[in-house]
């Protein structure tokens, strides 16, 4: 007692344990709460919900006839990119034919375009409809479809 001031000292053990117990709470509070830290290019689990409801599944539609694509897509975030692309299936593989791509930046996207078939040849093909949205998630819808003689 050099000062003559008196101090009650707690077992170390004791106080150890307690650090360790805040030390332990503040470090689950934090990596609870990532999100409030994240730059927004995190993948978060959450991918782009795609309502494909024009053309439907193994529809049929003749040479030079005009094919509407609808379709819905929600997110929780923005949705960044869109991709649109018209594929024919053959046995020697896939050929890409026809497409496009947008940078919407809103949530929700809805597309609304047509297509006409007279430049397909008679066969198989596949529409495959991607989203990219503001977290990188990726969210995809694909339907097979078919062009007659």
């Amino acid at each position: 007692m050099l000062c003559g001031c008196r101090f009650k000292l707690y077992p170390l053990q004791n106080n150890m344990k307690l650090k360790l117990l805040a030390i332990a709470v503040s470090m689950a509070a934090l990596t609870s709460c990532e999100e409030l830290f994240d730059d927004g290019t995190k993948l978060d689990g959450s991918t782009p919900y795609i309502m494909l409801s024009s053309p439907n599944e193994n529809s049929v539609f003749a040479k030079n006839q005009n094919v509407a694509i609808h379709s819905e897509i929600t997110d929780k975030d923005n949705i960044n990119q869109l991709d649109v692309n018209i594929t024919q299936l053959n046995q020697d593989g896939s050929k890409a034919l026809w497409g496009f791509s947008k940078q919407p930046k809103k949530n929700p996207v809805i597309l609304d375009t047509t297509f006409n078939t007279s430049n397909l040849a008679a066969g198989n093909y596949l529409l495959s409809v991607t989203t990219i949205d503001g977290r990188n998630n990726t969210g995809t819808k694909e339907i097979k479809f078919t062009i007659s003689n």
